[in-house]
């Protein structure tokens, strides 16, 4: 499902129908449910600061208050897939829409989360 972030107040309009879910990516946006944030931010992950974010559907005027929006300082293009640090526990951007997790942070995520997340082998180093 597509959302858009409206700038002023911290909602993320739905553009597409579908459900929310506790994890939701899209361009320019990672959301986690405020279970999954808490928990995450008590894992001290370098580079992630959360901030509350709703999730409205402006159709049905329905707003889901439950969410946080990652802001994540590690940034990267796949030109430089080769030169990037991927020690400790840290979620990486690709190109401001594909979310990775550093092997350490991938392996506590399998553990602790395996039904929330869904983990691939996007590329070789990463979760």
């Amino acid at each position: 499902m597509g959302l858009y972030e409206l700038k002023e107040d911290g909602r993320f309009q739905m553009t597409q129908i579908g459900k929310v879910g506790p994890v939701m990516i899209g361009y320019g946006y990672v959301l986690f449910e405020n279970k999954v944030a808490n928990y995450l931010n008590n894992l001290d992950i370098e580079g992630l600061r959360l901030e509350k974010a709703t999730i409205w559907d402006r159709k049905s005027g329905i707003e889901y208050p439950n969410y946080q929006k990652a802001v994540i300082s590690h940034h990267f293009s796949s030109d430089q897939i080769n030169d990037i640090n991927i020690d400790g526990l840290r979620f990486l951007l690709m190109e401001n829409r594909y979310l990775f997790a550093s092997p350490s942070l991938t392996k506590i995520i399998e553990e602790s989360m395996p039904s929330i997340f869904h983990i691939s082998e996007g590329l070789s180093e990463f979760g």
